[in-house]
């Protein structure tokens, strides 16, 4: 820059360094300097100044120079701005301005030491101040004085600060000291137990055992961190929603469902839609409820397929007086207009997540006793027996147990109407749903991880088990009280039909009074009819010390008793379909024939042996296939064909309590590389076997005494098909099933062949044509969308297809703008297109008429929110539909 044309004339009254200075400026020569300095310094120190006015053209050089002095001289006498500054105080300002902070510099702090000629603003304004105050005892008083003026109290507030971040910083410290403490405790426990039970027999004798410490949980909002207890429980935090995912499952190898472009897919698809896992449990209910008892049919199976509950959790805690406030506050505020805070939902205070409901976290109970040494597997059956059995009384009102009622409460309301009509609302019929809410968690997860526990990339959306320990906890402790109302609800006596040798425990020294048992029903379902996963939920539920308490020892016992029952169900619905090779038929015949038998031998025979039980436990009855299908009979199956298809059906149940024992007790699943070994590792994962490699056979897991236990439940089975034969050899046919994962129907590449079949297609419902038609991905059904020509009971169409074929959440193709809508509940959202141009662009309501092809990444995140019941957390626009669409 030129130099500056600013003359700085100080008054006569006004001597002193410290003393107000006035400013002329030359408004004519003036140039504003291009120092960049900004903010409140220069904008008190020097005011806006006012334009200066036009200087009137010249017309000689006498009257330049004339009009020149003039207003020289009216400029010194009229333009003079007060700034009523100092130069230390404008010092003082310029040096916090450049340092960044308040009350950047004070005589009290020590000089820098060092003398060399470097350094910044700050450094320079600081010395010239410092040497001020040195020349001049007035100067150091006036800075301190301008110092407090300027900014008072400012050191103090900013020692405040420093001291109360030091505090917290500590604080933090501590806390995290005391969870370390806390791990290196829990760690120091485990590996008790562990070396407790490498000890050997006699170990449990003198181990020093100890009741289990609590766990101390984050609330997210009080931030205290503190154990849950009955009086002031803390909750994991949840998102519930009904789900119909697993009921879209189809059968393993029947090829993937497409949606139909021509009348012979349609009939296709509709073939298919009638063999998925839904309509498939209907079937078997149906075929048990034409014979037996309601009762004992219902407490057979497990339901949800369709309408069930699905929990999801974010994984963070909260108190719940906590939230009770925290819901108070969002009724009274301005709350988002797609939040329903009557409804229970709101957004997690620490990762704005939706959720609806907690799930309160039990206390561990105190030991009654220590834990159990090694024993045989009938022995631990005894004490299984006994706590199943065994009466408890009544949990004393707390506001932990309110807290669980209402969970219950919340979860029941989430499952769908379909759900509740179809069951009732017996004992028997609450205790199934109570069971199921676990299974149907459990198996949401399977279906996340692809249908099986191979090891397999990553899926798009980690599922996350934080939530299965919770619900099971919630779900014990409502079985609890519902046993305890009405009996017992005869799970001690299928357990007894279960384990019918194991010999009678130790009485406790303090016996309980028998528990209430309801009177047997006429037509109990038999054994072989029941599903063993149902009952796994059952017996684990009613157990005193259910999961994670109960002691790892009895979830084995259980899952293996239980292992034992499928694999003769397995066994016994191989020999109705005629699924059994040639010779084993011959050798059925000769002893019918009165021939006497040979032994089995080889690798297969614990196979051969069951089959031939069954075979003659059932002989005469009807239920079995004689003569094999036409198909089986041709090809040339062996033992070694058949032990595949025994291993492939067992290992639905086995996936099941190897997911459900990872969550309970921790650990990690076992890594399996290949479909082949997946039988076999699940088996040692579960200790049901003690090799440790190699092929293993599905007989070698069973527990001693599963055969005589199974020629008494094939004798049940006989007895129940003399008065239902038709009815139970369905059951028997159709009892296990291996399904692959539920997909979205699948999609043509090119847009123009789906556009060019439903577009004018008319609506199956009020034949007329749609507007706008949007198929389902679901099933393949064309709806009318915001039409009014198909409302029923005051709701749209696509509504009330998503409520019936998605358990509420459906998800829709719009023919005529290429766009998908999902809709979850009473939301609805605009996902996207699934069909782009070339240039990866979306051609919204076909305005630009470009071919249009499949995009595979889109529609691969869309099956994968599906799936992982990811839509809540993933989409942002929703809107209340007001069952509209």
């Amino acid at each position: 820059m030129d130099t500056q044309h600013l003359t700085l004339a100080q008054t006569a009254r006004a001597p002193d360094a410290h003393s107000p200075v006035e400013l002329h400026y030359d408004i004519r020569d003036m140039e504003v300097p291009e120092w960049g300095f900004e903010g409140s310094l220069f904008e008190e120190a020097a005011p806006a100044l006012p334009a200066p006015p036009a200087p009137p053209v010249p017309h000689s050089s006498h009257s330049s120079h004339s009009s020149h002095s003039q207003m020289q001289l009216h400029t010194q006498k009229n333009e003079q701005i007060i700034v009523n500054e100092s130069i230390i105080s404008l010092l003082l300002k310029l040096h916090s301005q450049l340092s960044g902070r308040l009350d950047s510099f004070s005589l009290e702090e020590p000089a820098p030491a060092s003398q060399e000629p470097i350094g910044d603003g700050p450094h320079f304004i600081g010395a010239l101040l410092r040497k001020l105050a040195a020349l001049d005892a007035r100067c150091a008083g006036c800075v301190r004085a301008l110092r407090r003026a300027l900014w008072p109290h400012q050191r103090e507030r900013q020692a405040e600060q420093r001291a109360r971040e030091r505090r917290e910083k500590e604080e933090r410290s501590r806390r995290a000291r005391e969870r370390q403490q806390q791990l290196m405790r829990e760690f120091a426990r485990r590996q008790q137990q562990f070396l407790s039970a490498m000890a050997g027999q006699g170990a449990a004798d003198h181990m020093d055992w100890e009741d289990e410490p609590q766990r101390d949980y984050d609330c997210v909002i009080c931030n205290t961190t503190a154990p849950s207890t009955p009086q002031d429980p803390v909750g994991l935090v949840v998102l519930l929603q009904s789900t119909s995912v697993l009921g879209h499952r189809r059968r393993r190898g029947s090829g993937p469902a497409r949606l139909p472009l021509s009348e012979a897919e349609r009939e296709r698809l509709a073939r298919q839609q009638r063999a998925t896992a839904a309509a498939h449990l209907y079937r078997l209910h149906d075929d048990l409820g034409l014979y037996f008892d309601r009762e004992s049919w219902v407490l057979s199976l497990s339901v949800g397929w369709e309408g069930g509950v699905a929990a999801q959790s974010c994984g963070h805690h909260l108190h719940l007086r906590c939230l009770r406030a925290y819901m108070r506050s969002l009724a009274a505020s301005q709350r988002p207009h797609n939040l329903h805070v009557e409804r229970g939902e709101f957004l997690c205070p620490l990762c704005r997540q939706l959720a609806n409901s907690v799930l309160p976290l039990a206390p561990p109970p105190p030991r009654a006793s220590p834990p159990p040494a090694p024993a045989r597997h009938a022995d631990l059956a005894a004490h299984v027996r006994d706590m199943i059995e065994r009466e408890r009384p009544v949990p004393t009102p707390s506001c932990l147990s309110e807290a669980m009622g209402k969970a219950m409460e919340e979860m029941t309301a989430t499952a769908t109407n379909k759900l509740k009509m179809r069951y009732g609302s017996s004992p028997a019929a609450i205790f199934t749903f109570v069971a199921s809410l676990v299974r149907t968690n459990i198996e949401c997860e399977l279906v996340q991880r692809g249908g099986t526990l191979v090891q397999r990339p990553a899926p798009r959306y980690k599922p996350r088990g934080d939530c299965i320990v919770p619900l099971l906890a919630v779900a014990g402790a409502h079985a609890q009280a519902l046993a305890a109302a009405a009996g017992r609800l005869g799970v001690g006596d299928t357990w007894r039909a279960l384990v019918p040798d194991a010999p009678a425990a130790a009485a406790p020294a303090a016996p309980a009074p028998p528990a209430r048992s309801p009177a047997p029903p006429a037509r109990p379902v038999p054994l072989l009819l029941r599903d063993p996963a149902a009952l796994l939920m059952h017996f684990l539920l009613l157990a005193p010390a259910a999961p994670p308490h109960m002691d790892i020892q009895y979830f084995t016992c259980i899952v293996r008793a239980l292992y034992a029952l499928t694999y003769y169900q397995v066994v016994n619905q191989l020999c109705a379909t005629g699924a059994l090779p040639a010779a084993l038929r011959a050798a059925r015949g000769a002893e019918l024939a009165g021939e006497p038998p040979a032994e089995p031998a080889g690798e297969h025979a614990g196979l051969e042996a069951a089959a031939r039980m069954l075979l003659a436990a059932l002989a005469g009855h009807h239920l079995l296939d004689d003569d094999g299908d036409a198909a089986a009979a041709d090809a040339e199956s062996d033992l070694g064909a058949v032990e595949l298809q025994v291993q492939e059906l067992c290992l639905p149940f086995l996936r099941i309590a190897a997911l459900l024992r990872k969550h309970v007790y921790g650990g990690e699943l076992p890594r399996v590389a290949t479909d082949a070994e997946e039988f076999g590792a699940l088996l040692r994962y579960l200790e049901l076997v003690e090799e440790a490699g190699g092929v293993v056979c599905a007989a070698a897991a069973l527990p001693a005494g599963a055969a005589a236990a199974a020629a008494g439940w094939a004798r049940q089975l006989a007895a129940a098909a003399a008065g239902g034969q038709l009815s139970v050899s369905r059951a028997v046919r159709s009892l296990h099933v291996s399904w692959a994962p539920p997909a979205l129907l699948a999609l043509p590449r090119d847009y123009d062949r789906l556009f060019s079949y439903y577009h004018g297609r008319a609506c199956p419902q009020c034949g007329a044509v749609p507007k706008e038609a949007s198929v389902c991905l679901l099933c393949g059904t064309l709806v009318c969308l915001k039409q009014a020509c198909c409302r029923r009971q005051q709701r749209a169409e696509a509504v009330a297809h998503a409520a019936e074929c998605g358990g509420g959440t459906g998800v829709f193709l719009v023919v005529t703008s290429t766009y998908i809508i999902v809709i979850r509940g009473r939301r609805a959202c605009l996902w996207g297109s699934l069909y782009l141009d070339d240039y990866d662009e979306e051609d919204r309501d076909l305005k630009r008429g470009k071919p249009l092809y499949l995009s595979r990444d889109r529609l691969e995140l869309l099956q994968a929110q599906w799936l992982a019941h990811r839509f809540d957390h993933t989409k942002r626009t929703w809107v209340w539909h007001r069952d509209s669409l």
